[in-house]
């Protein structure tokens, strides 16, 4: 059994910081081999608390971490199916039934 894709949106809105590439149709943090999915990700894994999220991605600056949520805030459909995405890998690998990820309708950014 294979994981299903679906097709994945295009990020409707760009944001300082964030590289999309069209061709691989993936959202980069500038200068980074990390995907503003895996932020996310990340940020889901630790309950949405932005002081653990600092501590999970402590090589990141506050402006890198920014730039990803406010993607992911302008993007919600793209971030989503990339995290689908990874899940669907995740739960055919432990034999799970796929269910689409349980996200928020956005994230919180701490005061500057």
């Amino acid at each position: 059994m294979t994981a299903t894709r679906s097709p994945k949106p295009h990020p409707a809105h760009d944001v300082p910081g964030i590289i999309c590439d069209p061709i691989t149709r993936r959202a980069r943090l500038a200068g980074l081999d990390l995907e503003v999915w895996e932020v996310i990700n990340g940020y889901r894994s630790v309950g949405y608390d932005w002081r653990r999220l600092r501590q999970a991605f402590d090589w990141l600056t506050d402006e890198q971490l920014r730039a990803a949520v406010t993607f992911a805030n302008a993007n919600p459909a793209f971030v989503a199916a990339e995290i689908a995405e990874n899940d669907a890998v995740e739960d055919e690998f432990f034999g799970r039934t796929p269910e689409p990820p349980d996200l928020p309708a956005s994230y919180a950014l701490p005061p500057r």
